[in-house]
């Protein structure tokens, strides 16, 4: 069954005429700006396959190199020592850990970290982590230049872009190749092979190129 494309009053009243608008400002009409709107959703569908591959690999790397520093009679876990992280990362720790149970999820090491949020991530790599990051948190980095400030503006300017598309904003007016470079080479950083291979999968610049 093909489906219709909706009229101009359907698009307004699903998509809202505030939400609609920058695409038909930038299309010129219903129909260019219709095509435009769903290849835009397309695109952010490629984009978070990437990103989802890339966080995966970024939370896995930092876990496994906060974990093996610790010493071998350590009483508790990295994930809730306050006196490597700030309240704050303890608190998103908590949180992790409580989602984890009411998934029924067994709140173990590995659960509690699918179960931290993006953001948890990027707040270790700035300022009031340097010294971690000078201590330990580096070599989870082996291939970038050494310095905290290339992670933090890589995953920052990701998580940027990662709010966007959740929150469903346009993203044929952002530089979203810069962003997939970006993703690269955060990926890139941590291990080289897992970066070629997420770019080798990667849907997004043959999607860029499809622009309607």
């Amino acid at each position: 069954m093909t489906a219709t494309a909706p009229s101009p009053r359907d698009t307004v009243l699903w998509l809202s005429e505030p939400r609609f608008e920058p695409y038909l400002d930038a299309a010129g009409d219903h129909r260019h700006a219709l095509a435009l709107y769903v290849w835009d959703g397309t695109l952010a569908a490629a984009c978070l396959e990437v990103a989802r591959d890339v966080e995966v690999l970024l939370r896995n790397a930092v876990h496994r190199t906060l974990r093996d520093a610790r010493p071998p009679n350590a009483l508790q876990s990295w994930l809730l020592d306050g006196g490597l992280l700030a309240p704050r990362e303890i608190e998103r720790v908590r949180d992790a850990v409580t989602l984890a149970r009411r998934s029924r999820r067994v709140d173990t090491e590995d659960g509690v970290v699918a179960a931290l949020p993006f953001g948890f991530w990027v707040r270790l790599f700035g300022t009031r982590y340097e010294e971690l990051w000078r201590r330990t948190l580096r070599t989870a980095f082996p291939h970038g230049d050494g310095t905290r400030h290339q992670i933090a503006g890589l995953t920052n300017r990701i998580a940027q872009m990662r709010n966007r598309i959740a929150h469903h904003e346009p993203l044929f007016n952002q530089p979203v190749l810069d962003r997939h470079d970006d993703l690269l080479a955060l990926a890139s950083a941590i291990d080289s092979g897992a970066g070629a291979w997420i770019e080798q999968r990667s849907r997004v610049r043959p999607t860029v190129r499809a622009r309607p």
